[in-house]
């Protein structure tokens, strides 16, 4: 196996380990307190909000955002953990 094969095996190991550890942590009771609670708040808050309280509701759109990104991220790290660990797995 060439140093290049090895290279990328390794890559591909780290990725499979990365999505695994995301993907224990989305389905932990710590994520669903750190995130999905401060989510479900916004909302509450955002239903809670007149229209003219533009800035409230600019900042509450912000927090969401923040939230979904962290989602968005660990999302796409399970995704392409288990991408790597598929080419792996066809690998061998």
């Amino acid at each position: 196996m060439s140093t290049a094969d090895r290279a990328q095996i390794e890559k591909l190991e780290e990725q499979a380990r990365i999505g695994a550890e995301a993907e224990r942590v989305l389905r932990s009771e710590v994520f669903e307190a750190a995130i999905t609670a401060p989510e479900l708040e916004i909302i509450r808050h955002w239903l809670r909000t007149k229209p003219e309280e533009k800035q409230e509701r600019e900042d509450l759109y912000f927090e969401a955002r923040a939230l979904a990104k962290v989602r968005k991220r660990l999302t796409n790290a399970v995704a392409t953990g288990k991408s790597a660990t598929n080419t792996l797995e066809d690998t061998e």
